[in-house]
């Protein structure tokens, strides 16, 4: 594997949208949309100089939440039940429609750095999975919502996990590993519930979670290593062929217990 990290740059930030990602316009040339609110200066391919983007062995990315509108569906089902009806098909149909903007970012980070391995992380479950819920705890949200808005996450996963194998990346679900842990779960929380009416940090990993999404990124290729998967000049996995995913026991059960 790989050596120790030399640098490393991090532009994540809470509500950020593919476009805040960026893209590539007609010429090729990355492109995107600042996300100024939340002050970052530039979209987040623009974070690394141009120049040094050959360099880059490893980029990693969790994003496509925000373009489904989970922030806003979360909100819906605070007040209104939207396990049914027209609220239902709107959440749904927000989910179904993040594909091709997932694309498009997708295949800005390739070209954007084109020696890097790309890993592209999933989302955790909101919350647990029936008969491994806390008894009382409902967090705003009864258990029917709560099961509803589980089904919804299992299909932006699977979107995800669909548009990267297209654009020859990496998935890596971290829904098991959060089992159990989610608000409202029977064991230690990994993430925050609601905090102060939904704000940004409400439903993100807290300091725990953080780890265990690294924890996961390292298992992950640990299990590539092992199953031989053929390594680039940093010691990092290839990417795949588009159309190809890695081993199934490197990408186990991405839902379990749903």
């Amino acid at each position: 594997m790989a050596g120790r990290i030399v640098s490393s740059v991090s532009a994540a930030c809470s509500g950020a949208l593919t476009e805040n990602v960026g893209w590539s316009d007609a010429s090729g040339s990355p492109a995107g949309v600042s996300q100024t609110r939340k002050q970052v200066s530039d979209f987040q391919l623009a974070a690394v100089p141009d120049s040094a983007w050959r360099n880059v062995d490893l980029v990693t990315v969790t994003i496509g939440g925000n373009d489904a509108g989970f922030g806003n569906g979360l909100r819906v089902c605070l007040v209104i039940a939207c396990e049914s009806g027209e609220a239902r098909s709107r959440i749904l149909s927000a989910v179904g429609g993040v594909g091709p903007r997932l694309a498009a970012t997708y295949a800005a980070i390739r070209r954007r750095a084109p020696r890097a391995t790309v890993v592209v992380l999933g989302y955790p479950q909101l919350f647990p999975a029936a008969g491994q819920n806390e008894p009382g705890c409902v967090q705003g949200y009864p258990r029917r919502r709560q099961l509803f808005l589980r089904g919804a996450t299992v299909r932006l996963d699977q979107t995800i996990a669909k548009e990267t194998r297209r654009a020859g990346l990496f998935f890596v679900p971290v829904a098991r590993l959060f089992a159990g842990h989610e608000p409202c779960g029977r064991k230690l929380d990994w993430m925050f519930g609601v905090q102060h009416g939904l704000t940004p940090a409400s439903y993100h990993p807290n300091a725990t979670g953080q780890r265990v999404y690294a924890r996961g990124l390292q298992e992950f290729l640990r299990c590539l290593k092992t199953s031989r998967w053929r390594a680039g000049a940093s010691g990092l996995p290839r990417n795949p062929l588009p159309g190809r995913a890695a081993p199934s026991r490197c990408t186990p059960d991405t839902h379990p217990g749903v």
